[in-house]
């Protein structure tokens, strides 16, 4: 991946299909995920939060395949027309992280890219 790689982020979805593949490798992290949240919490539906979710990929495909309700906290504009995806455009830190609820799932996903 180079700077001059001028695919989005994180592939984009939108109403059950891809619709631009990003730079990071989306498909094969939700098959991980969606495994393991199966067996966790069984086929929904769920409440699912995805803090730093850029485009909500995941909050997405998690909401069309097991029904529930979703939330992206991401401090940059996110179009979610045409779902129920409810947008907490913020930056989390220590005094706001309850404005993010209580959810079956937060996906934490963005910071663990991040970090070494």
């Amino acid at each position: 991946m180079t700077r001059r790689d001028r695919r989005p982020y994180q592939d984009t979805w939108r109403n059950g299909e891809l619709v631009r593949a990003g730079r990071r490798d989306c498909a094969a992290r939700y098959k991980i995920m969606r495994k393991a949240l199966v067996g966790a919490l069984g086929r929904g539906p769920w409440t699912v939060a995805d803090v730093g979710g850029w485009d909500g990929y995941f909050v997405r495909r998690l909401v069309e395949d097991f029904g529930g309700q979703g939330t992206i906290v991401e401090p940059r504009a996110v179009d979610l027309s045409a779902t129920d995806i409810r947008h907490l455009q913020m930056t989390v830190a220590g005094d706001n992280v309850s404005a993010v609820g209580t959810h079956d799932v937060i996906l934490a996903l963005s910071v663990f890219h991040h970090m070494d």
